[in-house]
Order: C-alpha cells, then structure tokens, then sequence
C-alpha cells in the first residue's frame, strides 16, 4: 500500500477497502489523497463512515480554530477564568470574534490575494487577515467606521445569501 499510495499522481486520489490494519488486524478501508502540491494525506477509517475527507476537513477548520483561540490571537490560555459560567460565555465570545475576523479575512482575501511564500503557504492566514484588519479598525474606530460598517454589511449579506440558497435547494 505504501508505494502504491507514493506513486500516486497531483489531484487524484486512491481508495484501498477492506484493509487489515494493526497488529489485530481490524478490516479497515483507507483513502490516499495528493493535493495540488504534492502533498500525501492518508485516511484510515471504519467501513462504516461515509465521507471521512468532509469529516476531516470539518475537523481541520476546527483545530485552526482552537488554534487561534490558544496562540494565534486569543491567547485564552493566559486567562484566570475557572468558573465555568463565565468561561463558557468567555468561549461563546471568541467563536463569534474568530468568525467574524474569518470572513472579515476572506472578504479582503477577494480584494487583496494574500502573498504565498516560497514553502507555498500564506503570509497571513485568512483569520490573521481579518483579525489584522478590525484590529486596525478599532484602534482608529472614529476614522475607520465608515470601513467598519462596510465589513459588517457585506458579512452579514454574504451569510443571507448562503441560508437563502439552502432554502432554494
């Protein structure tokens, strides 16, 4: 399975079923997948899951998430917070604040293309991007509300419009 799984070209991937896996030998199936750079992700799953690249990619966004909330913006670690009411709102508070700096990212993203260093990955994630960016806005809240609001209203809209096309479908 290794060099099968080695050898396979950019963009295709390979689904191999059945599998014994580990030293009892459980019948598991597994799914090999080059990305556009070349990059091998293997996916050992139960026969039983449907979808374990969409369950992994769901998972992902996740950890970027937790991510930012613990070193790349949020810093929730250095926190003192050990009630768990006040904790709980504390994390209700950063999932919001890492959305809205997400898509405040990704509106700017489709303005200004991020720069893509050599190793082929961002500069600036597209949560740094956002978070950059109302990071700038409210240090300068009195000059830059005009900017403000102007995000606001093109997330919000950008929103609507995904609920009204699952209504449509």
């Amino acid at each position: 399975a290794h060099d099968l799984l080695r050898s396979l070209p950019i963009g295709e991937q390979i689904k191999l079923t059945q599998r014994k896996v580990g030293k009892k030998g459980s019948k598991l199936d597994i799914i090999g997948v080059k990305d556009n750079k070349g990059e091998l992700a293997v996916f050992i799953y139960s026969t039983k899951t449907k979808d374990p690249i969409a369950i992994y990619t769901q998972r992902w966004q996740i950890e970027t998430m937790f991510k930012a909330f613990k070193s790349s913006g949020f810093d929730c670690e250095s926190t003192h917070i050990t009630d768990d009411l006040r904790l709980n709102t504390l994390m209700q508070v950063m999932s919001i604040a890492f959305c809205l700096a997400y898509q405040v990212g990704e509106i700017i993203a489709l303005s200004q293309p991020p720069i893509i260093k050599k190793h082929g990955y961002r500069h600036k994630s597209i949560f740094r991007i956002g978070r950059d960016e109302i990071t700038v806005i409210l240090q300068n809240i009195i000059i830059q509300l005009d900017r403000w609001v102007e995000l606001i209203l093109q997330v919000f809209a950008t929103h609507l419009i995904e609920v009204k096309n699952k209504i449509v479908m």
